[in-house]
């Protein structure tokens, strides 16, 4: 395929490199797996592409499946997500170029399919009569015309993560987020405490034209947050910058929304490490809802038995599924073909059955 654009369509490509393709760098002998690649210091070799708010690093050229290719990392400056770009062998300056015009491209996309199953959701919400006003997301759903049909269901509001690549004019000058930053000054933000942790909030009203001539579709005046977390010494640890179309909003309840969304991403990694999410091999509807619905019941059973347990209730589900269900017995096979099912004598001593078992009994 490669070959075919080169030589014969003469189009000129660029690809993504999937994390655990296997790469040999020129004047190195020993290969190397993209993710592996992209976790190397790259201090002294960014160079800064301000158009659509990325940097990148040149690794150089490299072989692989594909042939002779260049390897080049790029980062996102407002989230620090790293991909590995694989282009022709050729000059750096043309490089950039062609990774300017393919960042640009991604960065307007409308990933349809998973942008519509959401609104699809959100809409059996409304009418399931969840009145709920403000709607939170993660920054993959800053996409202007996704954003106005939530509001068109009823939201008040909307919160996401504003991202790099838009153009953000403020006071009559187009901006960029990197630009935005430059702009404020220590005293101009508010020291707050939201969930115990320290912070520094800037608001300030942007207008978020559209995209392109072809997309009629902007969002109009917005809030935009500016948010620096800081340690125990007051140090800045990370920043990052909250979109939100109310208004009249405040900066605080803005964090405190956005926050709350944080529980959903706990609950993912907790299905993913220890109900078997992780890795989904289902392919037919019957044993996709299966395994929905058994690992789902697992996870219900390990929570209720810490709800009902008093000598459980500090620990982590998984700490629970590890230690107390997947040891509560052990099986033994007898020659006689029996089997012998023994409770661990340690964990009875410690923690006891489940609170819930002697409920009733006299």
């Amino acid at each position: 395929m490669r070959r075919q654009l080169e030589k014969e369509l003469e189009v000129a490509w660029v690809g993504v490199s999937g994390q655990r393709r296997v790469y040999i760098l020129e004047g190195e002998r020993e290969s190397c797996k993209a993710k592996d690649l992209l976790s190397r210091n790259f201090d002294h070799q960014w160079v800064e592409l301000t158009d659509v708010g990325s940097r990148v690093a040149f690794l150089g050229e490299a072989t692989c499946t594909l042939g002779r290719v260049m390897l080049v990392a790029a980062e996102q400056m407002d989230d620090a997500v790293r991909k590995l770009y694989v282009l022709p062998p050729q000059e750096k300056a043309a490089a950039v170029a062609q990774l300017t015009l393919a960042l640009r491209i991604a960065q307007q996309e409308t990933p349809a399919g998973k942008l519509h199953l959401m609104m699809e959701l959100l809409g059996l919400s409304r009418k399931a009569g969840i009145r709920a006003e403000t709607a939170v997301f993660d920054r993959w759903y800053l996409v202007p015309w996704f954003i106005l049909a939530v509001l068109k269901l009823g939201f008040k509001r909307v919160v996401v993560p504003a991202k790099a690549g838009f153009n953000y004019e403020y006071q009559g000058q187009t901006y960029d987020l990197p630009e935005l930053w430059g702009l404020w000054r220590p005293q101009d933000f508010e020291q707050v405490t939201c969930r115990n942790k320290s912070y520094r909030l800037l608001s300030r009203q942007v207008k978020m034209p559209a995209l392109s001539a072809a997309n009629v579709k902007d969002l109009g005046r917005v809030q935009l947050v500016f948010v620096e977390a800081l340690n125990r010494k007051g140090e800045v640890v990370h920043r990052f910058v909250l979109m939100c179309t109310d208004l009249c909003f405040t900066q605080l309840d803005v964090l405190r929304a956005y926050k709350l969304r944080w529980k959903i991403e706990v609950c993912y990694r907790e299905c993913k490490q220890n109900h078997g999410f992780g890795q989904f091999h289902a392919r037919t509807l019957e044993t996709i809802y299966g395994q929905l619905c058994m690992s789902l019941l697992a996870y219900i059973c390990v929570t209720l038995t810490r709800l009902l347990t008093k000598k459980l209730k500090d620990k982590t589900l998984g700490w629970i599924k590890d230690h107390y269900f997947n040891s509560l017995v052990k099986l033994a096979v007898l020659d006689t073909g029996e089997i012998v099912i023994e409770f661990s004598g340690n964990l009875l001593d410690n923690y006891g059955l489940p609170d819930f078992d002697y409920q009733g009994s006299g």
